[in-house]
């Protein structure tokens, strides 16, 4: 038989592929920092300086993404980058927490992560802290596990990232804090 071009008379659409829709996967331990790589249109919302510092957003070095913030003008090793963490942390609960640093004017510091809160019970704030050596060369992460231990009501909770000595800037990153998994 010859082919025709002529369209068959006959034709057949074939039927749509019934398949289900994937659920939305859920993190069960989502990061709880605000804003937490400073990526935000305004990068330093949810964010301030600590202990009167100066905090700037930097393109010129980042751990991930497209900005990180430095941290300058520290006439102190207490001052650096705060975020208020009250009404999202939880007494008696582990947290992993960790963020990610580097050095811009000095080869070799330590930074620490580092949680204040006060409660309803004790009249004076108590501190949980994070900290490891970072450098200049490369990022670095600082992690770790915390408890806030409490037999009353937190009522205050800032996380900061400080600890190089007065004069030293720092560039931070991607700060993370996640309940532990049970």
């Amino acid at each position: 038989s010859t082919p025709s071009s002529s369209p068959s008379s006959n034709p057949t659409t074939a039927q749509p592929t019934k398949s289900p829709t994937a659920s939305p996967t859920i993190d069960p331990n989502p990061n709880l920092v605000l804003n937490p790589g400073f990526e935000n249109a305004n990068g330093l919302e949810n964010w301030s300086a600590h202990a009167g510092s100066s905090i700037e957003i930097s393109t010129v070095e980042k751990n991930s993404g497209a900005q990180s913030v430095l941290c300058k003008d520290r006439t102190s090793e207490t001052q650096g980058v705060k975020q208020i963490m009250t009404g999202i942390l939880q007494a008696n609960t582990s947290y992993t927490v960790s963020c990610w640093a580097k050095l811009k004017t000095s080869e070799s510091a330590d930074l620490k992560l580092r949680f204040r809160f006060e409660d309803s019970v004790t009249d004076d704030p108590r501190f949980r802290t994070v900290s490891s050596n970072i450098n200049n060369d490369s990022w670095t992460k600082v992690e770790g596990q915390v408890v806030f231990e409490s037999d009353g009501t937190l009522t205050t909770i800032d996380m900061f990232a400080t600890g190089p000595e007065a004069t030293v800037e720092y560039w931070v990153d991607d700060f993370s804090v996640v309940l532990t998994a049970p």
